[in-house]
This record gives C-alpha cells, sequence and structure tokens, in this order.
C-alpha cells in the first residue's frame, strides 16, 4: 500500500477507494478515506464520506445501515463542509494522537481536540469512540451529538437511557430533531422502511420567539404561580385557547442544548396524568416552555390554604394520590423514554378543571 506523511502529520494513504470499502477500525496506519466506511460489530451502523442530495458539499456522518431512506445521525463537520470534489479527505489519527479530519491540501476540517488515541471504533448502538493504547474511551460521539438522540444514549442528568427494541419481532428506529426555530419533529420507522412523522410541534413564524412580540402569539396576561425552572404564566393565543408559559430563570443553569433535550424527551411522554407540553421558544438567553393551562393551578394553593382546603374532600384526595401514582408508574415502567421525577411536590401537582392531578 503506498501511503506518505503529509505536513499536517497526517497520514495520507493512496489505497484504492474501491479495496476493502468496509473497515472495522480507523488507526494510525489506517486512515478513513473516500469510498471506504467504518462499519459496527454487527454491521448495524456505518460511518464514511457523503454529499446530501448530490450537493456541492461533503460530510463524514453516520447512519444506519439498514433504514431507507437514509437518515444520518451524526456529522463530523456539520459547520465546515468539504468540497463534493475533493477526493483526497481523510479521517486519520495524526502523529500527536488527535483524531481529525483533514481535506484534500491538509487542512484540518474537523477533530475531536484529543491526543494519545490509538484507535478509533463503531459500536452497534451508533457511538462513535476513540479510545486510547490501553483501551481507555478519550473521546465518544454521543457526548457531541448532532440533532438525532438514538437507543441508549444518555441525555441530561434527570432522565436514564430510552430504547425502541420492545416491539417483538419489529426493528423500530425513531429519531427526534429541534430546529434553530425550535420547532420539534419525532420520526419513526419499523424495520427500516416507511418513514413516517410522527409529531411537529408549531411552525408558525409567530411559534419563534420575538417575531410576534415578547411571547410569540401569545397574551400575556401576569403570573400564576413560580414553575420548577421559573415563573409561569397566563397566556392566551389567537383562536382564544388558554395556556401556561413558564419562563425560565437565567439563574436556573440550564443552557440551550439542555433545554432541547428536555424538550424532546418530555415531548414524547403521552399520558392523561401527566402535564402536555404544547411547544418551546428559544432566543439568545430567553427560553420559553409552552403547556396546557391547568386552571386550578397546583396542589399547594388548595393544601395550605385554610379556606380552599375544605374543597379536598377524602374522594378527591383519592383521586389526586391514585392519579399522581398512575404517572409515575407510567414515567418509571411503561413509557419508551425512562424518566426519574427527582423533585416530585405538592406545588408540581397540577390540578384541571374537574381536579384531576398532572405531574
Amino acid at each position: 500500500m503506498a501511503a506518505f506523511w503529509c505536513a499536517g502529520h497526517c497520514r495520507l494513504s493512496l489505497l484504492p477507494s474501491q479495496y476493502g470499502a468496509e473497515v472495522y477500525s480507523i488507526t494510525p496506519s489506517h486512515p478513513l478515506a473516500e469510498g471506504q466506511t467504518l462499519v459496527s460489530p454487527g454491521l448495524i451502523f456505518k460511518l464514511g464520506f457523503f454529499s446530501p442530495n448530490s450537493s456541492g458539499n461533503k460530510y463524514v456522518g453516520l447512519w444506519h445501515k439498514s433504514f431507507f431512506p437514509r437518515k444520518y445521525v451524526w456529522i463530523a463537520n456539520r459547520e465546515i463542509p468539504l468540497a463534493a470534489t475533493d477526493t483526497l479527505a481523510t479521517l486519520s489519527i495524526c502523529s500527536n494522537g488527535n483524531l481529525e479530519l483533514v481535506d484534500g491540501k491538509q487542512s484540518s476540517v474537523w477533530s475531536a481536540n484529543i491526543s494519545n488515541c490509538s484507535s478509533a471504533v463503531l459500536l452497534d448502538n451508533g457511538n462513535f469512540i476513540v479510545k486510547d493504547g490501553m483501551g481507555v474511551d478519550l473521546w465518544v460521539s454521543f457526548n457531541d451529538p448532532s440533532d438525532t438522540h438514538l437507543p441508549s444514549m444518555l441525555l441530561g442528568t434527570r432522565y436514564l437511557s430510552y430504547s425502541f427494541d420492545k416491539i417483538p419481532g419489529d426493528k423500530v428506529l425513531a429519531y427526534a430533531n429541534v430546529s434553530s426555530e425550535c420547532i420539534l419533529r419525532f420520526l419513526f420507522s419499523v424495520s427500516g422502511k416507511n418513514w413516517y412523522l410522527d409529531y411537529e410541534s408549531w411552525n408558525n413564524p409567530c411559534d419563534n420567539y420575538g417575531t410576534c412580540g415578547p411571547l410569540g402569539h401569545t397574551n400575556h396576561h401576569g403570573q400564576l404561580y413560580k414553575g420548577g425552572f421559573g415563573p409561569v404564566y397566563k397566556g392566551l393565543l389567537p383562536e382564544g385557547k388558554e395556556i401556561a408559559v413558564e419562563r425560565l430563570s437565567s439563574s436556573s443553569g440550564q443552557g440551550v442544548d439542555e433545554f432541547k433535550n428536555e424538550m424532546l424527551l418530555i415531548s414524547n411522554l403521552q399520558h392523561k396524568n401527566l402535564v402536555r407540553i404544547m411547544g418551546c421558544s428559544v432566543k439568545q438567553n430567553e427560553k420559553l416552555l409552552i403547556y396546557e393551562f391547568m386552571p386550578n393551578k397546583s396542589l399547594d394553593t388548595f393544601l395550605y390554604d385554610p379556606t380552599k382546603r375544605a374543597v379536598l374532600d377524602w374522594a378527591k384526595r383519592f383521586n389526586i394520590i391514585l392519579g399522581v401514582a398512575k404517572g409515575l408508574l407510567y414515567l418509571y415502567h411503561d413509557s419508551y423514554v425512562k424518566v426519574i421525577h427527582r423533585d416530585l411536590k405538592v406545588s408540581n401537582i397540577l390540578l384541571d378543571e374537574k381536579m384531576n392531578p398532572k405531574i
């Protein structure tokens, strides 16, 4: 095999692209070149060079091998594309031990920003991992996600991993995307065929924060109560529907990515004893969470008010207890997305117009 060392200290291979098209690892002596794909041990996921829709750009991305049409679930150089005509680009482990994508002129396009790595492999769960000589993980793609969340990917600090393998005999793949305008979409495919849109949040221009005023297309009515991340206000949509808008406090410590991750997961939870999320808005550091309006506010407004407390007879109390238990059972056991609720308290138990509880 002919090869030489380039000025950027990465090894450029002149191995014909049709030779050894599928490889199981990237090493200092075996970079990934145009026409080659890195595959997972069970041939479930592949990683390689691609040009979307025959465009003038080229990327290094990761996709599910058996699902069509193809969905790229992770992209390395998503911000800096290669030219589609560049056939000499390689994904290489350089002499300093960094995994780096270099173009045909040996200019760095993307890197994992690490050192001392000796190999890169792709796992059957879609995680692209870079290891050192002792087999210790130095960098993983699950910690640098694109717009897709795969089964077994851990998101945030509040949620356990989720899985779509509970339908006997079927392979189910799902991916979720939150656009820069905070439009949420869930797509599903069974046995690798017929991708379909399962859910899409608002896509009206007014849904983007600031486009139609401070609260999008809601009319601000005043604070209802203090939510888990900030004050909650009552809003009114143009068609007259009442909504609740929680304005996340800047001191909550929650960044935009964490907020979007939480939005992705919560929106996939559907149960009569869970508050239904309707959408969100993100602009710079301003984050709004929009969900269904609960006219009786939270349980603490009744328990700690001597007058309102009389409304809570035993039948209503038992109904609230039963509803909360059903909601928790769904979160912990029945839903695809496994959630550990770490802040269950009376102020987080909301009540609808019939005093039915929602957490």
